[in-house]
């Protein structure tokens, strides 16, 4: 599609007829490539024509598309089947390998998607298969600290690997990058949406039957369950990436509703525990707790921003923003300390030491996007440099989760 829109660039009338003949996929392979088609005439009067064009139509992707979507549930179905049909633990089963059934598929998916060579697919599933290979051959005592870090990290890692597929092996592409993060915000809501959907429908169909004497549960549990729950990731990520516009105005909307709400609790939470600053030193559990609020707010900022990336977000829409990242930059100065207090009493740990890592990496992030928005605000600029700070540090974030996934087990001794 790129390489038409590209040869019929200076040919108006042909141009026209390739986005008539599929409107999603032409809008879709279009914004990928416009960023290197800036200022040419033609191609700016089609940025502006797709961003402000209504867009009602429901894409369901060519014929081709749809056949490689379905050999992908289909493999992903049979997995999740494997300890029906082996007789495996399900649960140690689910626990391992879970995360490589939702995210290979995915990220098979986005290569066929964004149209990428075999030779260049060929490290993203180099490193998905190292990575299988550390959680099947390098064994870890069940339950140990190690082996629950390990299994935390281990599905985040995946999730970066299916970005690296889906910005091209591109690193550097700021632009591929933020598209990836508005991608997932957009899939996060559709899913959520969509479960919810699934699941109002799934208990008033079983308690229909049920009038009736017809257990239909069991029908859902043995022959259906394993089937939807192999289809769901890789049929939404279908479903949005052919339907750009599906979601992209409930979005902002939501993000835009819930920055003050985050700002507003955030600054209450962080008032009573000033008053009762003792209480995160010494409470294992609420600093834990602490840090997951954290990573919360840290991924609302970041989905805030590049979901209304677009939408040039207004000054006061802005200053909400830069006041939610100052706090979360206190805040997480205030968990830094607690984990480095903490470090001394009870030295070092596998937790201890992860956490302490993404706390740095996420307090230093957050300072440059804190920076950079108010800079944006004093200055009235546009969110570019932000965007840049954003997207530049998404691969120190990768290569700290690697090391927990792939160091921490020989560095700790299996602790």
């Amino acid at each position: 599609m790129q390489e038409l829109i590209q040869q019929s660039l200076n040919q108006p009338g042909e141009l026209e007829q390739i986005y008539r003949k599929s409107p999603a996929a032409f809008a879709s392979a279009f914004n990928d490539l416009y960023p290197s088609l800036a200022g040419n005439p033609i191609a700016d009067a089609w940025h502006h024509r797709l961003k402000y064009q209504p867009k009602n139509s429901f894409e369901w992707g060519k014929g081709k598309e749809m056949i490689v979507l379905l050999l992908i549930v289909a493999v992903s179905g049979c997995c999740l089947h494997f300890p029906v049909w082996f007789n495996w633990p399900a649960e140690s089963f689910f626990e391992k390998y879970l995360s490589f059934i939702g995210f290979l598929p995915i990220a098979v998916y986005y290569f066929f998607k964004r149209q990428m060579t075999i030779a260049a697919f060929i490290l993203p599933l180099a490193l998905f298969l190292i990575t299988w290979c550390c959680v099947y051959f390098l064994q870890l005592p069940p339950i140990s600290d190690m082996d629950v870090l390990r299994n935390i990290h281990v599905p985040i890692l995946l999730w970066f690997i299916a970005g690296f597929v889906f910005v091209r092996n591109q690193l550097n592409n700021t632009t591929s990058t933020i598209q990836y993060l508005q991608h997932n915000g957009n899939w996060l809501i559709f899913s959520g949406l969509l479960a919810i959907s699934i699941g109002l429908f799934t208990i008033i169909s079983v308690i229909l039957f049920n009038m009736i004497d017809i257990r239909l549960e069991m029908f859902y549990e043995k022959y259906l369950l394993r089937w939807v729950v192999g289809a769901f990731p890789v049929f939404t990520c279908y479903i949005i990436l052919n339907n750009p516009s599906l979601v992209n105005r409930i979005s902002p909307i939501i993000a835009r509703i819930f920055a003050p709400i985050v700002l507003i609790t955030l600054f209450g939470f962080l008032v009573s525990l000033f008053l009762n600053p003792s209480s995160i030193f010494k409470s294992r559990e609420l600093l834990i707790i602490f840090n997951f609020v954290l990573f919360a707010v840290m991924a609302i900022i970041l989905f805030s921003l590049t979901l209304r990336m677009e939408n040039s977000i207004n000054q006061s829409g802005k200053k909400i923003l830069a006041l939610l990242a100052l706090l979360t930059c206190i805040a997480n100065l205030l968990a830094l300390s607690a984990i480095v207090y903490r470090l001394a009493s009870y030295g070092f740990t596998p937790n201890r030491t992860a956490v302490l890592g993404a706390n740095l990496l996420m307090f230093t992030h957050l300072s440059g996007i804190c920076y950079a928005l108010f800079i944006s605000v004093r200055r009235n600029t546009s969110l570019e440099l932000v965007e840049n700070r954003i997207a530049r540090w998404i691969p120190f974030y990768a290569a700290w989760v690697a090391i927990v996934v792939f160091l921490f087990p020989l560095i700790f001794s299996y602790v």
